[in-house]
């Protein structure tokens, strides 16, 4: 029998769905496999034209802790700042989960160890499975997406496992996937809504606005699983790469920038671009030691793009 969350919900996990019919299930599991067993969950289900919405349902009525909203379809930063609104007065910290991403059974546990000594949250690693919920393995994941960078001078360095991520960290490079964080409640209300207009790259933005508020504790554990398909908001590229670029321009002319933090910010830029430029050019070379010309060339744009910004030294809109 699942326990009463009225006077023991900690963590409010929250799920935008939408259209997730074919993983809700198994995400919701896995919520409810956590060896830690105080939180409750919202699901919000963002305007399913599947069986989103009755899978939620029906899982709601089984456990008390899930609580299940509808809406018309607007979006995920939408449907996670309705959530922030329902969240359990008893809850003392908030989790983002995709709906179609796994925690592992001790994953909650991990992270609320974490949260001490005055931090703010806590993340981890996320491991990588396929639409199926088989395991994959890491390959350039493991180094493109786990591996968290800072900027040290003008250049970008890996961060050692007992380094706390802060702002310099999450400028440098963002975390993800939602599930591998947890964020003390009243930090999250300090921070507000997430912006809808920077889609897919709202998560960005938002834990940006989150470290400019302190620091989060880190552990190189597994803490949830990242389910890679077709459907990933993050796999549509190019709109993820413009879309990132205006978090940067955001957080530049951003009136909360302490003093420093633009300085910061400019070597960020450009160590950022150096780093990438490097990225660029190694598989230029590889490109053209197999003679593939064309993505070569293509790839020699984006190089030539990455210089360009280098020279400039701050995010702007006009590249």
């Amino acid at each position: 029998m699942s326990p009463n969350p009225a006077s023991t919900t900690q963590v409010s996990i929250i799920i935008p769905a939408f259209n997730a019919g074919r993983y809700l299930e198994s995400t919701l599991t896995s919520i409810r496999d956590q060896h830690f067993p105080y939180w409750e969950c919202i699901v919000v289900n963002d305007g399913s034209t599947d069986a989103t919405g009755d899978i939620a349902n029906r899982i709601a009525k089984a456990d008390s802790r899930i609580r299940v909203f509808h809406q018309k379809n607007a979006g995920v930063s939408a449907a996670r700042n309705f959530a922030l609104k329902q969240i359990s007065h008893q809850s003392q910290y908030i989790a983002f989960m995709d709906a179609d991403d796994l925690y592992v059974p001790d994953g909650l546990l991990r992270l609320l160890e974490l949260t001490r000594d005055g931090v703010i949250g806590a993340h981890g690693l996320a491991g990588w499975i396929d639409s199926d919920g088989k395991s994959l393995q890491p390959q350039s994941y493991s180094d493109a997406n786990q591996q968290r960078l800072r900027t040290q001078g003008w250049k970008v360095t890996a961060m050692a496992p007992e380094e706390r991520t802060d702002f310099n960290a999450v400028v440098t490079k963002s975390f993800y996937p939602p599930g591998t964080a947890i964020l003390r409640r009243e930090i999250a209300k300090a921070v507000g809504d997430f912006d809808p207009t920077l889609s897919p790259a709202e998560d960005w933005d938002y834990w940006v606005r989150v470290l400019r508020h302190g620091d989060m504790a880190f552990t190189d554990q597994t803490v949830c699983l990242y389910r890679k398909h077709g459907s990933n908001a993050s796999g549509a590229v190019p709109k993820l790469h413009r879309a990132n670029d205006r978090v940067r321009l955001k957080t530049f002319l951003s009136s909360e920038n302490r003093p420093g933090d633009r300085h910061l910010l400019r070597k960020c830029h450009r160590a950022g671009n150096v780093y990438r430029l490097r990225l660029r050019l190694a598989a230029i070379w590889k490109d053209l030691k197999a003679f593939r010309l064309i993505p070569a060339f293509r790839t020699a744009g984006f190089a030539a793009i990455h210089a360009v910004r280098f020279i400039i030294g701050r995010p702007t809109k006009l590249i």
